[in-house]
């Protein structure tokens, strides 16, 4: 062989060790990697998914995106986006997923594809319609169930969505998950917000005001909490630590002591049409109005709805000119001239007290007897206006009744 031969060979031989090395190299690295892979998916349990859970969920599909129509709306319960954690007695994950959902062909029903996690016992908790991202970086049950929405969320073209309402449910009892098996589990749904309208509105003005009149011109909520904890328990768990307030609008006194409107979230404001406004008369007006509002026990900040317009003490033949006054109601509130009457037999928790409980429905009848108050901020006297308050379940209906003067 001659030298120029033996050169090339020898640089062959040295440039295939070099890419032999090279690619051992690489196989240590791929496997160092591997195995610090391994152990991100250990913490906080077993690694390996080899248990099954499938899970079933309640929902509609229809959606009113008005705040006002000819009846209330019945499509309450829809769900596009589901959470779903799985939590160990210690409230270390599991596992949280945010699984694809679909209409399994029964009415109402969800099939959520089977979610696969690691062996053990577990709560499982549900979270329907929270904003993609909202659980990133979550590490153990109490963060999860700390997790806020906001009532934005239920907005669709400035309007609250009878379809984006946040939920949340549990298991009733932990599941027992178990290598190589399935298990089913089915999770009822709470709504997080409750739902407060205006059934009707008659006027029964008193023997002072024998020939006034009110024109409804506007509908609003005060003192709307702005968010709420996930957790499916009650309002002491689902109470913000330092919560804010919404309202559909607001008024400020003037130098010359009137009241100037301020106009708030536009979602919790509803302007009743035609624009010159209702007169009020002793015939029920029914055409209800709406809003979502998330549970509230803030006793300093309590969830009102709002009747306003312009009041005139004679009537349109006397002298006095009409002034713009409200009737401040505070929702589920006992007093005198009001009546509250949940449906159905069951006793129930907070009815009364002035607090708004989740997956409730209340609906107000108002009775206008007197001239109301000259801003949003005071509360209305009770001889002032009459109401009946329907509190109940979400599934049953809650009536007030209350006589505004």
């Amino acid at each position: 062989m001659s030298g120029i031969m033996v050169l090339k060979y020898k640089k062959t031989l040295r440039i295939v060790g070099i890419c032999i090395i090279c690619w051992l190299y690489a196989l240590a690295f791929a496997a160092l990697a591997s195995s610090c892979g391994g152990e991100a998916e250990s913490i906080g349990g077993n690694t390996a998914k080899t248990a099954l859970l499938r899970l079933s969920i309640s929902g509609t599909n229809a959606a009113k995106t008005r705040a006002t129509a000819a009846a209330l709306p019945e499509n309450e319960a829809t769900v596009h986006r589901l959470t779903i954690g799985l939590f160990y007695a210690d409230g270390s994950v599991n596992t949280i997923v945010e699984p694809a959902i679909e209409a399994d062909g029964t009415t109402g029903t969800l099939a959520v594809e089977g979610i696969l996690c690691s062996p053990g016992t577990c709560d499982v908790i549900v979270v329907a319609n929270a904003p993609e991202g909202t659980f990133a970086g979550v590490q153990t049950k109490n963060e999860f169930v700390g997790k806020n929405v906001s009532l934005v969320q239920t907005v669709r073209n400035g309007q609250q969505a009878s379809d984006l309402l946040p939920m949340s449910g549990i298991s009733e009892r932990p599941v027992v998950l178990e290598t190589g098996k399935s298990v089913s589990v089915s999770v009822n749904l709470s709504r997080l917000v409750a739902r407060i309208s205006i059934a009707s509105i008659r006027s029964a003005f008193s023997l002072n005001y024998a020939d006034a009149t009110f024109t409804l011109d506007r509908i609003f909520l005060c003192n709307a909490l702005e968010a709420s904890r996930v957790s499916p328990g009650d309002i002491t768990q689902t109470m913000p630590a330092k919560p804010t307030w919404l309202h559909g609008g607001t008024t400020s006194e003037q130098p010359d002591g009137s009241f100037l409107w301020t106009e708030g979230a536009g979602f919790l404001l509803n302007d009743v049409t035609p624009s010159e406004g209702i007169p009020i008369t002793s015939d029920e007006y029914t055409v209800p109005y709406w809003f979502y509002a998330f549970a509230n026990n803030d006793a300093a900040n309590r969830t009102k709805l709002v009747l306003s317009g312009y009041f005139d003490p004679d009537g349109s033949t006397g002298p006095k000119a009409p002034v713009y006054v409200y009737y401040p109601i505070v929702v589920n509130r006992s007093q005198t001239g009001t009546v509250i009457t949940p449906s159905g037999s069951a006793v129930q928790n907070g009815v009364g007290d002035g607090t708004i409980v989740r997956n409730r429905d209340y609906r107000i009848k108002a009775v206008i007897k007197g001239d109301g108050e000259p801003t949003p901020g005071t509360e209305v006297v009770p001889s002032s206006l009459e109401l009946t308050v329907s509190v109940d379940d979400w599934t049953l209906k809650i009536v007030q009744e209350v006589e505004l003067n």
